[in-house]
């Protein structure tokens, strides 16, 4: 029996990005999904998600409050961390089907990103100054989150690569954020 639906393979996966909307949509009703895939009208949902934790951040570096300031920090930073490697693994796994060849792949380069991304904290922060760090740090973690965010939205991820760059950025904010 011939259909018009595309076959479902590892080559072309087909049902892993319908089974994530479908399961998007019933936590979320309002966010648009169609066909395994966010409609138009959900770009203000993607803009929130992205902005309440850099204003989180924002709001906690401002904090007179240093064991609160570092508290905030930490946990916007483990947030930022936890949706860029959700989203961008998620997406690479809708994209290719088969996500057990290339795990350890992505996972180290984000483990990379944050063991980089600490050190060079470390050597940035003795040259320069601590107030003007946190705002470059905080600037760089809008940043990558703005750049996974619509690299997805443009279903312009390009494989393994693109994904271990974009899980690396975001590991070294992280890293240089904690």
């Amino acid at each position: 029996a011939a259909t018009r639906a595309p076959a479902n393979s590892d080559a072309r996966p087909v049902c892993y990005a319908q089974a994530a909307g479908l399961y998007l949509a019933r936590l979320f009703p309002g966010l648009g999904f169609v066909r395994g895939g966010p409609s138009p009208g959900a770009g203000p949902f993607a803009a929130l998600a992205v902005g309440v934790p850099i204003l989180a951040a924002g709001l906690a570096w401002r904090t007179r409050h240093r064991r609160l300031r570092r508290l905030g920090i930490a946990f916007v930073a483990g947030l930022s961390g936890m949706i860029i490697e959700g989203t961008v693994i998620l997406y690479f796994q809708a994209q290719r089907g088969a996500l057990f060849e290339d795990l350890g792949v992505l996972l180290t380069a984000f483990m990379a990103g944050l063991a980089i991304g600490a050190h060079a904290l470390d050597r940035v922060r003795a040259q320069a100054g601590g107030r003007s760090v946190g705002i470059g740090i905080l600037a760089a973690m809008a940043a990558v989150d703005g750049i996974v965010a619509e690299t997805v939205r443009a279903g312009a991820l390009a494989g393994i690569a693109g994904s271990s760059v974009l899980l690396f950025a975001g590991g070294a904010t992280v890293g240089a954020a904690i």
